[in-house]
């Protein structure tokens, strides 16, 4: 409120402006946007997440202006390949979030300016991982929404995923047989 107490022989009496709280009010709801602008931006705790199709994140794998990481198991790359070059940090290996931003810190990419894509097998775990690095610092991320084997699910569009649309894979682990076209 706008105005001001009085006190005096044991008494207070307030008067108030009229409408003061509507101002003050609107100042709040001017200011915030404000300040807000001016801290430093948390993309994975307020944009929306990058995503591409999985012929988008080969297209820029081959012509060396993206790095694909995978996030799936040991297991699931063992089955199905991996994208070729990509690094393999299992979203679910130890230490939780801190062992996995530990481990795509090693892969030695510059946060501020590498572009990197991350893919899983239908994009739910690829989207998670995005999000950590985001928040890690990481400017240029994607999530792979389709992933390797596709998402069919109703609220959206069928997509195919990377091996449905037949992106070449590499075998897992490296030294087992040559790549699939």
């Amino acid at each position: 409120m706008i105005g001001g107490c009085l006190t005096g022989s044991g008494t207070a009496r307030c008067s108030v402006v009229p409408g003061s709280a509507a101002i003050v009010a609107l100042l709040l709801v001017l200011a915030i946007p404000l300040f807000t602008a001016l801290l430093p931006h948390r993309a994975g705790a307020q944009a929306q997440q990058e995503v591409m199709t999985a012929a988008d994140a080969w297209h820029g794998a081959r012509n060396g202006t993206l790095f694909i990481i995978d996030v799936r198991t040991p297991a699931e790359w063992r089955s199905t390949g991996i994208p070729p070059g990509a690094g393999l940090v299992d979203f679910n290996g130890p230490g939780g979030r801190a062992g996995f931003l530990e481990r795509v810190r090693s892969l030695g990419l510059d946060p501020a300016n590498d572009r990197v894509a991350l893919i899983c097998a239908s994009g739910a775990r690829s989207a998670r991982a995005a999000s950590w690095l985001d928040r890690a610092g990481y400017r240029h991320v994607y999530s792979v929404r389709e992933g390797m084997l596709g998402r069919s699910r109703l609220t959206e569009p069928r997509q195919p995923g990377w091996l449905a649309r037949g992106l070449p894979t590499a075998p897992w682990p490296a030294n087992s047989s040559s790549l699939k076209p």
